[in-house]
Formats: C-alpha cells, sequence, structure tokens
C-alpha cells in the first residue's frame, strides 16, 4: 500500500482494540433498543440470497427471512448477503448503502438525525445524499467507528486480516477511536487494525481501484442511464 506522503502513519495511541469496538457496540445497541419510535429504511434492490434478522441478540433463536426488494428494515434488524449476491439499502433523505457478497450489517439507530450501522463483516459502499448541519451517519466496526461527515461516497469493508478499511471516494469522514480521532480526506484511505498497540495507516486511493469501485456502483445503481464514464476517478471528482 502506498503511504501517504505526509505522514503515513497515524497513531491513535493504542487507540483502536477489539475491546473499544465491543463498548462502541454495546453502547449503540442499547441506545437502538432505548428508542421508541424509528424511523424505518427498505431494501430498495436484491440480486442473488439476503437475509434479514429481526434481532441482534444472538441468545435468541431468531429467525432469518429471506429480503426481498421494499422489505421494511428498523432498528434492531441485521442484513446479511451469501455468495454472490448483493443488495441496496434506502435510508431516510437520499442515503443509500449497496452491500457486496458475504457482508453483515446491523441497524442500531434511525432517526431524522442519526443512522448509525455497524458493519461486521464483509464490505459496503455508503452513499450518503445529503447531510445537513448536526446530523450524523455513521457506520461502526469491530476496530472503530467511522463518521461520515459530509456528503459521498465510501466504502468501509473487514479485510482478510480482520482490519477495518474506511475509503472516501469522495465527501469527508472522521474515525473515531478510544484516544483520539483522524480524518480520511477525499481520495485517502485509512486502515484500522483491531489489535492492541497497533495504530492506523492513512494512504492514498489507488485511482484505478477508485474508478472501478465508483462504475460499478453507478452501474449497479442506475443501470438505465449510466454511461460508465466514472471508470475514471478523476472524471468522477470532477
Amino acid at each position: 500500500m502506498k503511504l501517504w506522503p505526509h505522514g503515513a502513519l497515524i497513531i491513535l495511541a493504542g487507540a483502536i482494540i477489539a475491546a473499544v469496538a465491543a463498548l462502541l457496540f454495546t453502547r449503540y445497541e442499547r441506545t437502538a433498543s432505548a428508542k421508541e419510535a424509528p424511523l424505518a429504511a427498505r431494501v430498495e434492490r436484491v440480486d442473488g440470497q439476503v437475509g434479514l434478522n429481526r434481532s441482534l441478540d444472538q441468545s435468541q433463536n431468531a429467525q432469518w427471512v429471506e429480503a426481498t426488494a421494499n422489505t421494511p428494515i428498523s432498528v434492531g434488524d441485521r442484513v446479511i448477503t451469501r455468495d454472490n449476491s448483493r443488495t441496496d439499502i434506502a435510508f431516510t433523505g437520499r442515503n443509500f448503502a449497496t452491500l457486496q457478497a458475504n457482508t453483515s450489517l446491523d441497524v442500531l439507530e434511525l432517526s431524522n438525525q442519526k443512522n448509525q450501522l455497524a458493519l461486521r463483516q464483509g464490505s459496503a459502499l455508503f452513499d450518503v445524499g445529503s447531510l445537513p448541519s448536526g446530523e450524523l451517519f455513521e457506520v461502526a466496526t469491530p476496530c472503530g467507528a467511522v463518521d461520515m461527515k459530509q456528503a459521498g461516497l465510501y466504502q468501509v469493508a473487514i479485510d482478510d486480516q480482520g482490519n477495518a478499511v474506511a475509503n472516501t471516494l469522495n465527501g469527508l469522514a472522521e474515525v473515531v477511536g478510544q484516544s483520539g480521532t483522524g480524518e480520511i480526506q477525499k481520495g485517502e484511505s485509512l486502515t484500522l487494525s483491531c489489535q492492541s498497540g497497533q495504530g492506523a495507516v492513512l494512504s492514498r486511493i489507488d485511482k484505478g481501484q477508485a474508478g472501478a469501485l465508483v462504475d460499478s456502483y453507478y452501474r449497479y445503481r442506475y443501470p438505465k442511464k449510466y454511461d460508465g464514464r466514472y471508470i475514471n476517478y478523476d472524471t468522477y471528482l470532477g
């Protein structure tokens, strides 16, 4: 991975460890369960096998159901995609998530001011079309949380080593760890380790990979309208 010229290594002071992630998940799950009237999201599109669990409590024998287009999603739901599968989720406003194959996403809070999600495995693209001042769109991972600070297109993934990777394809994001925070600007990628004593590595996104991600997303979201222009990442950035 090519290192970012101004430093490449962000040390979040022993920061982003699995214990922190557990605290984040616990805090958000308790917050979610306390909400009386959360807003609803919905499944917009399904390709392949996509399942829905109405309970995040793994001690319960919750039933998995097959998700189809327009299936409602609310706080406490878990969405999972199987092999060679993909799905789009529409949130309030103009915000969307596209889950790639073998991905698990929990819905922790949905309100007019907050969308809080948790990516437990896999990879997802988050298209934040609108984020007025004072509102929050956040994706927690086992290694830390990623806050989207501006409207834009973001990828959050768990890699083969169990690290969380956040790519800001467009916009501005902030990673939140135990002992500090770090910004991820447009065209940057941040890798977060879950292991104690490990820092976070900031790097430039490879333009070829970024263009392929953006192109794949737009082809999936807008198959009848998109003309393929964003395979060139510089064209996408305008």
